[in-house]
């Protein structure tokens, strides 16, 4: 994605203001970047998100799977403008329909009814899913969850070298421990990741992708990741998020979340618990990142390596035992 251009400096934003209304045909008057390659558009009746694709494929393939769902009777996410793809300046924008946030009530995983509701929609979006499918075969990947873990997992270990002779490195070193006891119990289980009924995978369930509405209403928005498996993937990623919550116990994880009950007795789920991807997947990003960045990410990075370590230390030796002595 070519999203280097400084809009404000040249006058891309402006541009593609003036290109979108003559495309659409509706009198935008107002536009704001929301984040890198993401912008808002306003006339005095409507809001539309302008977003920028990596290839008008992958688009098709989004604009696809929200009629899709639509049809099948899940309303709870955004759909995208009649004109489809938009081409400018030798990029591709789809336009999606603004879902306003209730301010006073906004979606965050600290919450009960939160995380309820979100598992809720998110089981309720993979039951749909599978019902249509085989449309995407031919337009999805078989996400392959093992072969993404062992990577990141090498990854961070190459990139903690430089961490030897610090008084980090006894943490880091714990958890590549967790990652490398989770990744040879996964990979004696490999069937567990793959195995069908498969569905459409969201991919990113993250908690700035559900918003919450002035209604109450919950929508799960951003399709960049979607990919096909079993469900079980997205609720690996779910629980993950939503454990710093839970203070890591995984009693209340079993006990609070009713779609992720029933698989409290699967080992290969249990042990891919244990496997710290979040930890992982923020340290890489830091060590790749500018040194201004890094300025800025510092405080997050400490907080998710240390703030619950503990407990987090204590969730996981639950977990291998439970998985070892039940083998």
């Amino acid at each position: 994605m070519n999203n280097q251009t400084d809009g404000k400096r040249d006058g891309f934003e402006t541009r593609l203001l003036l290109y979108i209304r003559r495309v659409v045909g509706h009198h935008f008057r107002d536009i704001f970047i929301i984040k890198k390659g993401v912008w808002l558009i306003k006339s005095e009746k409507e809001r539309w998100v302008i977003k920028e694709f990596t290839g008008q494929k992958k688009l098709q393939t989004q604009i696809y799977l929200t009629r899709c769902l639509f049809e099948h009777g899940f309303m709870n996410t955004y759909d995208f403008h009649p004109v489809g793809a938009v081409h400018f300046e030798d990029r591709v924008f789809g336009l999606i329909r603004h879902l306003e946030q209730n301010q006073d009530e906004p979606f965050h995983y600290g919450s009960a009814r939160c995380r309820k509701d979100a598992l809720a929609l998110l089981s309720r979006f993979h039951d749909k899913t599978a019902q249509f499918l085989d449309m995407f075969r031919a337009h999805l990947l078989v996400f392959d969850q093992l072969n993404k873990w062992e990577k990141r997992l090498n990854d961070f270990k190459n990139k903690m070298d430089s961490y030897r002779d610090t008084s980090l490195y006894p943490y880091l070193k714990n958890y590549i421990f967790a990652g490398e006891w989770a990744i040879h119990f996964m990979k004696r289980h490999v069937d567990y990741f793959l195995e069908e009924p498969h569905c459409i995978l969201h991919g990113d369930v993250a908690h700035h992708n559900f918003i919450r509405k002035k209604d109450g209403s919950l929508y799960l928005i951003d399709f960049d990741l979607i990919s096909i498996g079993p469900r079980q993937i997205d609720l690996l990623q779910f629980c993950n998020r939503i454990l710093p919550s839970l203070h890591w116990s995984s009693g209340r994880l079993f006990s609070e979340c009713a779609e992720i009950e029933p698989l409290k007795n699967d080992l290969p789920f249990l042990a891919a618990l244990a496997y710290p991807t979040d930890i992982f997947r923020e340290w890489i990003y830091y060590m790749n990142s500018t040194k201004a960045e890094r300025t800025k990410r510092k405080k997050h990075l400490e907080s998710i390596t240390f703030n619950q370590y503990k407990k987090r230390m204590r969730f996981t030796k639950t977990i291998m035992t439970k998985v070892e002595n039940n083998l």
